[in-house]
């Protein structure tokens, strides 16, 4: 039986036994759901009393399920870079009317999904379907566009294909223009902390961003958050995270620079938790120190203190020793 994800204490054998064979449903990649996925979801979280999340990939095909919100659906990593999406969509359902809640929103934005789907189900049967977009950078709207709700059955003809590929050929054309005006250079955000000292964080923030051009980075946007007290995790605090995160969306920034060293967690954790490249202020330096060694043996000194540095805080990953810009 197939895994299924999240709140699944209680369930029957028979409910995980019909929710393993939603693995098997397949829609056309142009469609946004089919009748029949509608009226199964519906029908089966009612039966469960629980919302039900489907993940599926740019063919149709289901790759996820799990029971619970949203949120409790752990999304695998997918494409990367500015100009693509993720590559997957997510469907669940709603036992009660309300729309798109702010972390449904937020499920979408963090993991650069095509699209999220919400489908109300009232007394088993399917309702009101809502759907929400990435916004382009720079767009008018929030981070998300949302389409207006309707009766499911009146999606049944939208073209999700052509308004994911509408999108990213956006991202492209954002990307292809900052290229010209930046160059190829990494951009980045730059994340100084004030626990207090005023204008010497400020200062501090600056010669950060001197340091990211030496490095060869383009240093597009700073910001200093003020907190006297660091959390152990997240340094900024999770809530922080998501700003900056949105923050480097709309500025193309693929890359997050702290002032402060940061811990081998904190930088596994803050990676995790924005999908985005994440150095420290030591890193740079050494990076800085890797681009300007010349000789043989300065260069194998500089690679084995980046070793020294960068191996803690790849334990479990897959990620590349690679430097700001390459």
């Amino acid at each position: 039986m197939e895994k299924i994800f999240g709140k699944t204490e209680g369930l029957k054998k028979s409910e995980l036994k019909r929710l393993s064979n939603l693995y098997r449903r397949r829609i056309p990649k142009e469609k946004v759901l089919t009748p029949e996925l509608a009226q199964v979801l519906a029908g089966l979280s009612q039966e469960v009393g629980r919302p039900i999340s489907l993940l599926l990939d740019r063919e149709g095909r289901v790759v996820r399920v799990g029971v619970g919100d949203a949120k409790d659906l752990p999304i695998p990593e997918g494409a990367k870079g500015e100009r693509r999406l993720s590559g997957f969509r997510l469907l669940h359902t709603h036992l009660a009317k309300g729309g798109l809640s702010r972390p449904d929103l937020s499920v979408l934005f963090l993991n650069r999904l095509d699209s999220l789907a919400a489908l109300e189900v009232e007394d088993g049967r399917p309702t009101t379907l809502h759907l929400a977009f990435l916004s382009p950078p720079k767009a008018l709207e929030e981070d998300w566009r949302i389409l207006p709700p309707k009766p499911y059955f009146q999606y049944l003809e939208f073209d999700h294909k052509a308004e994911v590929e509408a999108l990213e050929e956006e991202l492209a054309r954002q990307a292809r223009v900052r290229e010209l005006v930046d160059g190829s250079g990494e951009r980045a955000i730059l994340v100084g902390v004030d626990r207090g000292e005023g204008p010497e964080a400020e200062a501090y923030l600056s010669e950060l961003a001197e340091l990211t051009r030496t490095a060869g980075g383009v240093p597009v946007k700073k910001v200093l958050v003020f907190r006297p007290h660091l959390d152990p995790r997240y340094l900024v605090g999770l809530g922080k995270l998501e700003e900056l995160k949105s923050l480097a969306y709309h500025e193309n920034a693929s890359t997050l620079i702290f002032g402060l060293e940061l811990t081998p967690t904190q930088a596994r954790e803050i990676e995790k938790a924005t999908g985005l490249k994440v150095l420290d202020r030591t890193q740079l330096i050494l990076d800085i120190f890797a681009l300007h060694a010349k000789t043989p043996e300065a260069q194998t000194q500089v690679e084995l203190a980046q070793l020294r540095y960068l191996l803690p805080r790849l334990v479990g990953k897959g990620k590349e020793l690679s430097r700001l810009g390459g």
